[in-house]
């Protein structure tokens, strides 16, 4: 009986219609789709993440790099190892920006005995991070 009433409900039907094959493949490819910007999206986020880290590492180690530099009222001298299409820059008391591989890092005199440093990352020429520390006379 069961099996009388679908044949009934599918006719003589033997196979699908043009238009629900048309239904299908554009509903495949929708999801194929947004698959594939999911995809791009994260593959992007994982490279911008990878430029943030390093510039990150990049930065604190300078920053370590001039801690233990003697004190100094001057200049202070960049690491002389950086990451290809990375650059540092510091910033004078103007707050303009001085590219650490052509001149030394810039000091920002605070006060007698502090100073403020101020660095710059860049990737291929984009700003990518800024970090300020003060320096004390010892």
């Amino acid at each position: 009986m069961l099996r009388s009433w679908l044949s009934r409900l599918k006719g003589e039907q033997k196979g699908f219609t043009f238009i629900e094959v048309l239904a299908g493949i554009a509903i495949m490819s929708m999801i194929v789709a947004v698959f594939l910007m999911a995809i791009a999206t994260a593959f992007k986020a994982n490279a911008t993440s990878q430029i943030r880290t390093t510039a990150d590492s990049l930065a604190r180690a300078q920053m370590e790099y001039v801690q233990n530099q003697e004190y100094r009222t001057d200049y202070y001298e960049p690491l002389q190892v950086i990451p290809q299409n990375y650059s540092i820059w510091s910033f004078d008391a103007g707050d303009n920006k001085i590219e650490a591989a052509e001149e030394d890092i810039a000091i920002i005199e605070v006060d007698d005995g502090l100073q403020k440093i101020k660095l710059l990352i860049k990737h291929n020429d984009i700003e990518v991070l800024t970090l300020e520390k003060l320096k004390a006379r010892r």
